[in-house]
């Protein structure tokens, strides 16, 4: 090999290095992933909660859902009256 190959392999060697040096200051660990995690967890929830909460309303709106109208007409009194307090 001639010197510019070596020279070559020397930079390739070291990049490498430099990589994995990289990746193990980057590298999240056991906590970070596990609260990471977690917090998909909450966004998951918090995105079902909205979607059903969305199709109940709309349903209760086409009429599909009667017994709704009653429960928020409840929800609605209890409301105004905890307002006037």
């Amino acid at each position: 090999m001639n010197e510019k190959e070596q020279d070559k392999d020397q930079r390739l060697a070291n990049i490498e290095v430099t990589l994995k040096n990289i990746y193990k200051v980057l590298k999240p660990t056991r906590w970070e992933m596990f609260v990471q995690g977690l917090w998909r967890a909450v966004g998951y929830l918090v995105g079902l909660m909205l979607a059903i909460v969305l199709i109940g309303w709309f349903l209760n709106m086409i009429g599909v859902i009667p017994f709704m109208s009653e429960f928020s007409e409840n929800m609605k009194n209890v409301l105004n009256i905890a307002r006037t307090k």
